[in-house]
């Protein structure tokens, strides 16, 4: 769909680590990594960003002795970035973590004018990321979060979804956007006032897919108003159908396993 990555600062973490351990091989350490990358067929940035394929090559090339033995080294210099990570996570638990940093400084620096789209599979990191969304913001900025059960965030505005079957079908939408406008309509500042949905996937079990749809598309890949939209779902309870449908309608994606942030086409 013409997405693109954006590289935050764990790539330069996870390429610094890889470079940091194998300077043990001394002078030799560069051209260590350009053959590890040609085993992996592999430019030698990506291999420095696959720690899998980092350990693969390095078993392959040295052994397995000496590939735990680096691997350990890469452990411990990832550590030094996520002072909070337990010594006894595995390598990728580790580089999720610095991942979902990324993740988390991108939702904090949202201005307004966006559609982000949020695909998540863990309960506990769309929690995470939406608590950033909101309590980022200036104190002055207008929230306000659609939930299926009443969510506490500090200043901000709860709509449950269910509230939305207390009308017609063909007004659902209205009445959602309709809440979204009057709480856009004190922003007096220059900040766009933020909006999230904690799950969209409930229009679709919900018998709203069509009249969501055209939410979606109306907003478009950039928000007319100076809105932060964070459209999350959860990803278990979509369809690719769903997904080929929605994901065009935004400007971002985001996804949490693995954590990494996406760029629509301009």
């Amino acid at each position: 769909m013409g997405y693109s990555r954006l590289s935050g600062n764990a790539d330069q973490i996870l390429i610094e680590s890889v470079r940091d351990a194998l300077r043990i091989f001394g002078d030799a350490a560069g051209s260590l990594i350009s053959i590890l990358a040609t085993d992996s067929g592999l430019s030698e940035k990506e291999l420095l960003l696959d720690y899998r394929a980092v350990e693969m090559s390095l078993n392959r090339r040295l052994g397995k002795d000496i590939g735990k033995m680096i691997m350990g080294l890469i452990k411990k210099e990832l550590l030094r970035h996520v002072p909070s990570a337990d010594s006894d996570q595995d390598i990728g638990e580790i580089v999720d973590r610095i991942r979902i940093t990324d993740v988390v400084n991108f939702v904090r620096s949202r201005e307004g004018h966006e559609h982000v789209l949020f695909l998540y599979k863990n309960a506990k990191t769309k929690d995470e990321v939406l608590a950033e969304f909101f309590e980022s913001a200036a104190t002055t900025t207008p929230k306000g979060i659609l939930s299926v059960s009443p969510c506490r965030i500090p200043s901000t505005n709860n709509m449950l979804y269910g509230e939305l079957l207390s009308v017609e079908r063909s007004k659902a939408m209205s009445k959602a956007f309709d809440w979204v406008y009057t709480i856009h309509s004190v922003n007096d500042s220059k900040k766009g006032t933020r909006i999230a949905g904690e799950d969209a996937s409930w229009f679709f079990r919900n018998g709203l897919e069509n009249e969501f749809t055209q939410g979606e598309r109306a907003i478009g890949t950039r928000a007319a108003e100076n809105i932060s939209f964070l459209c999350s779902y959860d990803l278990a309870k979509l369809d690719e159908r769903h997904l080929e449908t929605i994901i065009p309608f935004h400007g971002f994606v985001i996804l949490d396993d693995p954590p990494a942030v996406y760029k629509g086409p301009a």
